[in-house]
C-alpha cells in the first residue's frame, strides 16, 4: 500500500505501478482560485420595492382598490402578499405592477407587501416592500391580518 503526499492510501500491484498507481492525482487537478466565478454564483443585493394603496385610509365596503408595487426596473415578476402569504403575481410591461381589488370586502382587509424577482433562471428576488394596511369599513371589527 503507498501513501501520496495527501495522505490517500492506495492498494497498489506490481502492474498498477505503471499505470501510475500512488502518484498524487490531486496534484494534476486544475487549481480553482476562484470558485464563485466558475460556479456561477453571484450575490446580489436587490432594493426594497415601493408599494402604495389607492384610496388609502380607511374605505367603505363595496370601494376599488389598487396597490401598485414600483421596482427599480422593468422586466420583473411582481408578488403581492397579504399577510405574508403570496395571493398575485404579474410581469408588467413597466417597473410598476398595479393589482386591483374589484368591490373590496371587510375580508379583503388587511396588510399588504410586495416583491418582485428576476425573470431569469435561478430568479433572483428582492426584500418585501414595507406594508400597507387596508381597512374595508364594516359592522364589528375587521379582521386584520
Amino acid at each position: 500500500m503507498a501513501a501520496n503526499a495527501h495522505g490517500l492510501a492506495h492498494d497498489c500491484g506490481p502492474d498498477d505501478v505503471a499505470r501510475g498507481c500512488g502518484q498524487d492525482v490531486l496534484s494534476h487537478s486544475p487549481r480553482i482560485e476562484h470558485p464563485l466565478l466558475i460556479t456561477g454564483i453571484i450575490w446580489t443585493r436587490l432594493p426594497f420595492p415601493s408599494i402604495s394603496l389607492s384610496p388609502s385610509g380607511e374605505i367603505a365596503p363595496g370601494t376599488d382598490v389598487t396597490i401598485s408595487c414600483r421596482g427599480p426596473q422593468q422586466g420583473v415578476r411582481f408578488k403581492m402578499y397579504r399577510a405574508g402569504v403570496a395571493r398575485w403575481h404579474t410581469e408588467p410591461a413597466g417597473s410598476t405592477a398595479e393589482f386591483r381589488i374589484p368591490k373590496a370586502r371587510r375580508e379583503d382587509g388587511g396588510t399588504y407587501t410586495c416583491s418582485y424577482e428576476s425573470l431569469t433562471e435561478p430568479p433572483v428576488s428582492s426584500p418585501h416592500s414595507d406594508p400597507v394596511k387596508l381597512v374595508v369599513e364594516g359592522e364589528g371589527v375587521s379582521a386584520i391580518a
